[in-house]
């Protein structure tokens, strides 16, 4: 079918550059990548984090899930949350991002400081090098502004690359949520 006005071109492939250092989970060769480009405060992210939750659920290995902040400028308590969840990957890898992950998707509507550090105490986070983090904006660089690309109109966004590495019918039949892009590298 032919691109809707005003939305991405169903056929296009579009490259989502990585660095290799985002928060990720599921194996690295995994037949499905997504990319989910978010912002914690978001309550429309917090809608697709169940489908996502149900794809990783039902695809174990085959899926590969990889985050990218993209904290939006009228919600004031994104920054500062992408800023305690890259903190908590600091100290304790990928599993300490997405339990501070969790915890803040959550707590959606309760992302004040006071329980962003309440949270990074549950997890056993190191307190001063936390606040610290919090406090001098340590991951501003790393945390995207929100910026719009040629593959979508609208964020957040996520996108499943199917690998061509395994048979296509085993990528026909990847039941990917209506929300995200597909593309083939």
């Amino acid at each position: 079918p032919a691109a809707k006005p005003g939305q991405p071109d169903p056929k296009a492939v579009y490259k989502v550059p990585l660095k290799g250092n985002e928060p990720q989970k599921g194996p690295d060769d995994a037949l499905v990548t997504i990319v989910e480009v978010s912002d914690f405060e978001c309550p429309f992210c917090g809608r697709v984090e169940p489908t996502i939750k149900q794809v990783v659920d039902k695809y174990g290995k085959d899926v590969r899930v990889v985050w990218l902040n993209n904290p939006l400028p009228f919600h004031k308590n994104a920054k500062p949350a992408a800023t305690a969840a890259l903190e908590a990957q600091a100290q304790k890898g990928d599993k300490g991002f997405w339990a501070m992950h969790g915890k803040m998707f959550a707590n959606q509507k309760a992302l004040t400081n006071d329980n962003l550090e309440k949270w990074a105490k549950e997890l056993g986070l190191n307190m001063s090098k936390f606040k610290k983090a919090l406090t001098d904006d340590k991951y501003a660089p790393t945390i995207s502004t929100p910026k719009r690309s040629r593959s979508s109109k609208r964020w957040p966004a996520a996108w499943a690359r199917v690998e061509p590495r395994r048979s296509s019918s085993t990528a026909a039949t990847f039941g990917a949520p209506s929300h995200c892009q597909l593309s083939r590298r």
